[in-house]
């Protein structure tokens, strides 16, 4: 994931990338602040 400068904010790897992506976002569960705050900066 990047942030609007084109800074890298995430590398990982998962079997289900998309999945793994879109769980960021959807889901109903609170993340630890390192995510929050990687989702929040995502371009």
């Amino acid at each position: 994931m990047l942030n609007q400068k084109g800074e890298i904010l995430y590398i990982g790897k998962s079997k289900k990338l998309r999945s793994r992506v879109q769980s960021y976002f959807r889901s109903s569960q609170p993340h630890s602040p390192r995510i929050s705050l990687m989702v929040q900066q995502v371009a």
